[in-house]
């Protein structure tokens, strides 16, 4: 009788610690996209040709006149090939750019 209370109590740890592992490891529940009230994480790259303003300003580091400079670039440019092109925006510095470009992206352009 023992061990069959010792393998079921077995058992219940087992399970318990398999759910606690399971929903530490799960990722976290959030609505789709990126908006000005929350911010993205190195995982969740904005493309730099498609995001407006509120989404730039919404990645750390860069001011809501930076954003407003990049989109206003994109526009005179038609897009951007490459994060390089970001270097001469006002207030861009070397150690801006590094940090700000671990948030952002350029995607292909769509056919």
């Amino acid at each position: 009788m023992n061990k069959i209370r010792l393998l079921l109590l077995a058992a219940a740890v087992f399970l318990t610690v398999t759910a606690l592992v399971a929903v530490w490891d799960a990722p976290p529940l959030r609505s789709s996209g990126t908006t000005a009230t929350t911010r993205p994480t190195a995982l969740e790259k904005i493309d730099v040709n498609t995001a407006d303003e509120a989404t730039l300003a919404a990645v750390p580091g860069i001011t809501p006149e930076m954003a407003s400079a990049i989109v206003a670039k994109r526009d005179r440019i038609g897009r951007y090939e490459n994060l390089y092109q970001l270097d001469d925006i006002d207030g861009m510095t070397a150690k801006k750019w590094k940090d700000i470009t671990q948030y952002l992206t350029v995607l292909p352009e769509n056919p």
